[in-house]
């Protein structure tokens, strides 16, 4: 297992919080090549809160660190969760359930034995099932507040 590094404040990333993650990793504990979970500004608009998964190949920092905009990266948690709970040969997205979207969606699936296996990959990862339910209590918190 290697060390976790310290943050490489040379990136154009902004962070406002930095997760030490290497040992958090749930497929590669102690040995990732994810350093930090971070949240704070990007690198290209610094009024953009951004989230940055921050890489490192074992010799560099890595270029492949990817920076997503929150409001992206909630979208993308929600397009998992619908993924996670279809079972039909398309998904059907309502009316309004991502910004500006004025009409219903539908998306269509690759093929049946890829949505069949991504299901099933899906279903049969306790792993990933465990990081949804967490996240569902800190939503379900947040409600509970009033915060969102």
């Amino acid at each position: 297992m290697s060390a976790q590094m310290d943050f490489p404040h040379h990136i154009a990333h902004t962070p406002v919080y930095a997760l030490p993650y290497n040992a958090h990793d749930p497929r590669q504990p102690g040995d990732s090549d994810v350093q930090f979970l971070t949240v704070g500004w990007s690198q290209w608009d610094r009024d953009e809160p951004s989230a940055k998964i921050v890489r490192h190949t074992g010799n560099r920092w890595s270029r492949q660190s990817e920076e997503i905009p929150l409001a992206r990266l909630v979208d993308l948690m929600i397009l998992l969760g619908l993924v996670f709970e279809d079972s039909d040969t398309s998904l059907s997205v309502a009316k309004g359930f991502f910004e500006n979207q004025a009409e219903p969606l539908t998306i269509k699936k690759k093929s049946e034995k890829a949505r069949d296996t991504l299901a099933a990959a899906l279903h049969r990862d306790p792993v990933l099932r465990r990081r949804m339910r967490t996240l569902a209590g800190v939503m379900d918190r947040l409600k509970e507040k009033g915060q969102i």
